[in-house]
């Protein structure tokens, strides 16, 4: 068994929380955009796109109000919803 000290347990948690987190942002443009998912790439794919998104929407928002946890909690929600709705792809 790999032993890994506490903060890089935490570290690596929030790195696969924030990759799942664009995943999910990819995945719900996908979906508007009306494509399937294609394997492995698709999966890659849709995490490109989260982070543009996810870059585009912040510097949106950077523009008129702080980056604050407003925006965390709105680009989290976003992203758990596209994770679900991406589930059943």
């Amino acid at each position: 068994m790999v032993f890994f000290p506490q903060f890089l347990q935490l570290i690596l948690i929030a790195w696969l929380s924030v990759g799942s987190m664009l995943v999910g942002i990819g995945a719900l443009l996908r979906r508007a955009g009306g494509t399937r998912l294609e394997g492995a790439d698709g999966i890659f794919r849709d995490f490109w796109v989260g982070f543009m998104a996810t870059l585009f929407a912040l510097e949106s928002w950077h523009l008129v109000f702080a980056i604050d946890d407003r925006i965390f909690m709105i680009t989290a929600g976003l992203g758990a919803a596209g994770l679900l709705l991406g589930a059943s792809d």
